[in-house]
């Protein structure tokens, strides 16, 4: 098609302007080196490094099981969107028939040391508010992202070269959490069980300490220690063990 050229100069500016634009935004550009590596990759989180790590991002431990499975399972990748001809990320919980996903756009910032994500509202029908990351480490195995906003570290990697997941066997660098390995026999209250007594509490084949906060009917509410309140649950003594 031929393009009609105003004769006027003004309009001619205009025009060869409005012109360059349209070039530019025709053009996509190419993924940086860092997008590449991010994309070449599906990266799941690493429930153990990250609790090693002393911030555990936003897991924590108690009686919502399958919140805790869905978000261990956590699966991130980057990839080149063909249809909207932009960079997408997808984060996915959980598997098969129970699964969840979160998607949305991302781009580099900052010379390519910050990965911005932009999710997607589909009720809105816009971009929800940015998440800005920073990225403290990428190697082939490795992705660790810094959330800037809160500062919380989240660890991943190469879902292809998980590192074995071993249960710690003494108290992480901030002391919130203590977890014994299995088989490890319950040791028996040797009488009723007292509100703010500390002991461990068998979780998915693993003891984690905690604290009983209230008593009711032989059954006990408790705090993971080092975790928040929402995920406080009641147990009763086949689940609980003398320090």
């Amino acid at each position: 098609m031929t393009a009609i050229i105003p004769k006027n100069s003004t309009s001619k500016i205009a025009f060869l302007m409005l012109l360059v634009a349209f070039s530019v935004s025709s053009c996509k550009k190419e993924p940086s080196e860092t997008a590449k590596k991010l994309m070449a990759k599906t990266w799941q989180y690493s429930t153990n490094a990250n609790l090693d790590n002393g911030t555990a991002g936003n897991i924590s431990l108690g009686g919502d099981v399958k919140s805790m499975a869905d978000f261990a399972s956590e699966k991130l990748s980057f990839y080149d969107d063909k249809k909207t001809k932009k960079l997408a990320y997808e984060k996915k919980y959980g598997s098969g028939f129970l699964s969840t996903a979160i998607r949305g756009f991302f781009e580099m910032g900052e010379g390519d040391k910050k990965v911005i994500l932009k999710e997607w509202d589909n009720k809105a029908g816009k971009e929800k508010e940015p998440m800005i990351y920073k990225i403290e480490e990428l190697t082939d195995e490795k992705l660790v992202l810094i959330r800037e906003k809160d500062n919380v570290k989240s660890i991943y990697f190469d879902i292809n070269k998980m590192p074995k997941e071993e249960v710690k066997t003494t108290p992480n660098t901030n002391n919130k959490t203590t977890t014994t390995k299995q088989p490890k026999e319950r040791v028996a209250k040797n009488g009723e069980w007292k509100v703010g007594e500390k002991l461990e509490v068998l979780w998915k084949n693993t003891w984690y300490k905690a604290t009983i906060l209230e008593a009711k009917d032989k059954k006990y509410k408790i705090r993971y220690d080092g975790f928040g309140e929402k995920w406080d649950e009641w147990v009763d003594d086949s689940r609980m063990s003398v320090l």
